[in-house]
């Protein structure tokens, strides 16, 4: 508890997801973002469905992974590039 699947799945829809997002905007990438939902959902269905997890097992992996992939996407591109650009500035 709970599934790494589902949190693995999940947690690179949602950092994909606010990536294409922050890029573009919904309007053009609304068709991906479908569909990396989908394949999430997809996969992790099949865990069900197979019997390797239950369903509040999967809930709680779909909802940790979600919340760390928009969690990590936002720390990464406010707090980390920034330091990471500046760091490297000299060398580029």
């Amino acid at each position: 508890m709970p599934s790494r699947h589902a949190s693995t799945l999940y947690y690179f829809a949602s950092y994909l997801t606010v990536y294409f997002m922050s890029t573009n905007g919904l309007g053009d990438v609304w068709l991906r973002v479908a569909l990396l939902h989908l394949l999430a959902f997809g996969m992790t269905a099949v865990r069900y469905t197979e019997q390797y997890h239950s369903i509040p097992q999967l809930v709680a992996g779909a909802v940790l992974g979600s919340t760390f992939g928009t969690a990590w996407y936002h720390l990464a591109t406010t707090y980390i590039n920034p330091v990471v650009q500046q760091q490297l500035s000299p060398y580029i």
